[in-house]
């Protein structure tokens, strides 16, 4: 096959070249690049966050860094700006570009008359997100245009392509399901605690989780938390309320290659996120045969469809389903099981990048 010329675009992903955390779908990206690129293609990335640095080399993949996203107003409508993501984008002259959130990219690579791929990052990209009914809607603006104007929309879950068909019928999305590295801690000996994981934001509501901890003081809860920017007063009030919770250790930040260990101790993670997409923690979870109890939120029904954990209706059967799973060691090693096969079937990294490299020469070809 010929090897191709690709360019990712990931508006916050530089921290995960650096040996840090960030969101899922930054997360998702960087890893498919660094896959890409050991399968012989010719990577590049560009990126809008604090460096210092406007171009490195990092594992054979050219890291752009334009300018800093949030610098001062909306940065990525100021014209030196565009001119210089301009100029990156003529310079890398890549065959294929694939963005997951950011700038309106298809505007400027309309110019070029380049394939360009947009993937959606969660379920509000493919609904809320695409209607403008009063002022505060026009942030969504770029988002409808990356949508509109892409030569494909990759959708995480079957889901989304059905509310992308609905709310944007001249577009049928092409579903490609999130990767998964194996966890080198699957076999560690479980802690009989209960393991949250993700950015302290509102719409992660870490607030519910603390709230089970004061209903279950029986059991050990840890909290794993990264501080988002714009977020910070948020997180301090987080993280001061944990404290005060005898049963709940906060643990904060961890580091990407620690991350794997606590997922592989623990007896569940508990999701109360609002708002998403296909969750890297569930994968994470899974991938360390550790059951999920989410609230209310069961991406294509795997939760149930699998038998990978529970999916609970309100914060009632959240409690239950917590103590269910923790005082039940039969349940909880069929789960764990349930979900590292599931992830290891449905999910292998090898299967994934090829049904890209695949939808990338299909593309090409059709173009």
């Amino acid at each position: 096959m010929k090897r191709l010329k690709i360019c990712i675009i990931s508006e916050e992903a530089n921290p995960y070249f650096k040996g840090k955390g960030g969101g899922g779908a930054e997360l998702q990206m960087t890893m498919l690049a660094k896959i890409l690129s050991k399968r012989g293609h010719k990577l590049s990335f560009i990126t809008f966050g604090k460096t210092d640095n406007f171009y490195e080399k990092i594992e054979d993949i050219d890291l752009y860094n334009p300018y800093y996203n949030k610098k001062s107003g909306y940065t990525h409508l100021s014209p030196l700006n565009l001119i210089r993501y301009f100029k990156i984008l003529k310079k890398i002259d890549a065959d294929v570009y694939l963005q997951r959130a950011g700038p309106v990219s298809t505007l400027i690579l309309g110019f070029t008359k380049k394939l360009f791929i947009f993937s959606v990052s969660d379920n509000a990209t493919v609904s809320s997100h695409l209607k403008i009914n009063k002022i505060k809607d026009l942030q969504y603006i770029f988002n409808i245009l990356n949508l509109k104007l892409a030569d494909c929309v990759c959708c995480q879950t079957e889901h989304q392509k059905k509310m992308l068909s609905e709310n944007l019928p001249t577009k049928e999305g092409k579903v490609i399901k999130n990767i998964y590295i194996p966890s080198i801690h699957s076999d560690l000996n479980k802690e009989k605690q209960i393991l949250w994981v993700g950015r302290i934001i509102k719409s992660k509501s870490p607030e519910i989780f603390i709230e089970l901890a004061k209903k279950l003081p029986n059991y050990t809860f840890k909290m794993i938390g990264d501080l988002s920017f714009g977020n910070e007063d948020y997180y301090n009030q987080i993280s001061q309320e944990a404290k005060k919770v005898e049963n709940l250790e906060f643990v904060g930040p961890v580091p990407r290659e620690e991350i794997d260990k606590y997922y592989a101790e623990s007896y569940v993670l508990v999701s109360t996120s609002t708002r998403e997409g296909f969750p890297n923690i569930f994968l994470e979870s899974w991938a360390n045969k550790t059951p999920v109890i989410s609230l209310k939120f069961d991406p294509d029904n795997i939760i149930t469809r699998f038998n990978l954990g529970r999916c609970s209706k309100d914060f009632e059967e959240l409690i239950e389903n917590t103590r269910n799973i923790m005082e039940n060691d039969d349940l909880r090693k069929k789960l764990g099981s349930n979900g590292f096969n599931y992830v290891k079937n449905e999910h292998n990294q090898d299967k994934i990048v090829q049904e890209y490299e695949k939808l990338f020469y299909k593309l090409i070809r059709d173009k």
